[in-house]
């Protein structure tokens, strides 16, 4: 007749399953967190040709060849002159911002429906545009007469993208200007970073190392 497992048994088998949910847990989020870092590297990263596409098609309507420095989500639900939707990235990178501008803010055309007051964070990040470079603010360096004064800017633009749940999510947050390079530091913190960190990112205190 067939016995049945012993209490021992049993708890040797609960043992070593645990050992190995222990040592495998770990490496699985190690595994996610890194996967996020590298997506929100390569969204950030998607940001500088839609800003060359901004500036070349001027979908602000302010006829001025400058890049839109306001928020991110406008990449998505900006209205062209035809009462077209812009959509220069995906819809979920759009609800991932969060400072997005207001419905016609600007004098500029926006889709109502997807202003995002509650952000979805992008496999685990959030996104917003920054708003300063040094002392400088990056969307007030235009004084046109038509639509768009307060959200663009004729040479300079940077973006932050930082984990909606740090050491969960992701542990690096990045930044990237106009020059193209993406800069990478953990925080500590999910956190937005609004101020552009030096001429030199890599640099300054609590220095930012480009992302690799």
């Amino acid at each position: 007749m067939k016995k049945g497992f012993t209490l021992i048994e049993l708890m040797i088998v609960v043992a070593i399953i645990a050992i190995i949910a222990a040592i495998a847990i770990p490496n699985l989020l190690t595994s996610k967190m890194a996967a996020n870092e590298t997506k929100a590297r390569n969204d950030i990263g998607v940001l500088r040709g839609t800003e060359a596409t901004w500036r070349q098609m001027d979908y602000d309507r302010n006829a001025m060849q400058d890049f839109w420095t306001y928020d991110i989500s406008c990449f998505y639900r900006m209205e062209d002159q035809a009462g077209n939707a812009v959509k220069t990235i995906d819809v979920q990178f759009a609800k991932s911002d969060m400072a997005p501008a207001a419905d016609d803010a600007f004098g500029a055309g926006y889709i109502a429906a997807l202003l995002v007051t509650t952000p979805t964070a992008n496999a685990g990040y959030y996104f917003r545009s920054m708003t300063n470079d040094g002392a400088a603010a990056y969307n007030s360096n235009l004084v046109p007469a038509t639509t768009g004064i307060a959200a663009a800017n004729s040479f300079k633009w940077a973006f932050n993208a930082y984990p909606a749940a740090y050491g969960t999510a992701g542990r690096r947050s990045f930044i990237m200007n106009e020059e193209g390079v993406t800069y990478a530091r953990d925080t500590g913190a999910g956190s937005a970073t609004t101020t552009w960190p030096g001429a030199d990112p890599t640099t300054v205190t609590n220095p930012w190392a480009k992302a690799e």
